[in-house]
């Protein structure tokens, strides 16, 4: 499993103003191996989570299969209404993926938006970064009333 932490002195979202925020990206791995349960490692991922980042690769259709038949309904069983953001990886690359397809399954299954980043030119980062932030504010608002 990998992690990435991000953290922030300052920052806007939507007029909304975040002073030391830090963020936690937990890359989980996919199906169990020899050596490892890693339905149990996710398991104490979603534990935590306050947002599913569902990513794919844009020159790998399958990539976009799995988020949508395999992660986002295991995201749904075990953190219920939890706001995903449905985020395609390479978007620099030739697409396999249809964009409208794309669209119109991140209605379906209820994500709060949609993305595109490229870790290579950095695009769409910050934008998804923003994103993110705004359902964790959204979110947290929520539970607080």
């Amino acid at each position: 499993m990998l992690t990435d932490k991000y953290s922030f002195t300052r920052l806007t979202v939507n007029n909304s103003f975040f002073k030391n925020t830090g963020l936690c990206f937990w890359d989980t791995p996919g199906p169990d191996d020899e050596v490892f349960d890693h339905d149990q490692i996710r398991s104490v991922c979603y534990q935590q989570a306050d947002v599913i980042l569902a990513c794919f690769s844009s020159d790998y259709y399958t990539s976009f299969e799995n988020v949508v038949k395999k992660w986002i309904p295991e995201a749904r069983k075990k953190c219920g209404k939890i706001p995903i953001v449905l985020c395609c990886t390479k978007c620099d690359f030739n697409s396999q993926v249809n964009i409208t397809e794309v669209i119109a399954t991140a209605k379906k299954v209820g994500a709060i938006a949609y993305a595109e980043v490229s870790a290579m030119s950095g695009a769409g980062v910050e934008k998804c970064i923003e994103t993110i932030m705004a359902a964790i504010h959204v979110t947290k608002k929520a539970k607080s009333v």
